[in-house]
């Protein structure tokens, strides 16, 4: 029977990736002299490198959290957020349901003109007594 041996580097996850690059890194170091892998690379530089991807993914993730809290801020200033409507009073979506129902009696038969103010306005035909 012959051995196979497969030996994978954890691609699809980043911090799997770097769990790995710090544990050869270690092993790199604890082996000093010893390690067959200084007359490999420069290991310093590899570690360098390391250092700057775990610095810029721990940035990532701050400035990821923040912008989640300012996207989820928005919302809820838009009118948009869990157990909001447009009766949500202050929001944006709530003050342009104002300015809609404003400018359709304005332009009462003339609803088209609303498309001025950036609005979509579909215009159809309903039969009478309908219901619809």
């Amino acid at each position: 029977m012959r051995k196979t041996v497969k030996v994978t580097i954890p691609i699809s996850s980043p911090d799997a990736l770097i769990r790995l690059s710090k544990d050869v890194n270690k092993k790199h170091k604890a082996l000093g002299d010893e390690s067959p892998l200084t007359s490999l690379l420069d290991m310093e530089g590899y570690d360098q490198k390391l250092q700057d991807a775990v610095q810029l993914r721990e940035e990532a993730k701050a400035l990821k959290g923040q912008s989640e809290s300012k996207l989820e801020e928005s919302k809820l200033i838009l009118g948009l957020g869990k157990d909001q409507n447009v009766n949500t009073t202050g929001t944006v979506y709530n003050k342009l349901w104002k300015i809609k129902n404003h400018l359709l009696a304005i332009h009462k038969g003339n609803e088209e003109k609303l498309s001025e103010w950036g609005f979509n306005v579909v215009i159809g035909t309903a039969k009478r007594g309908s219901g619809k």
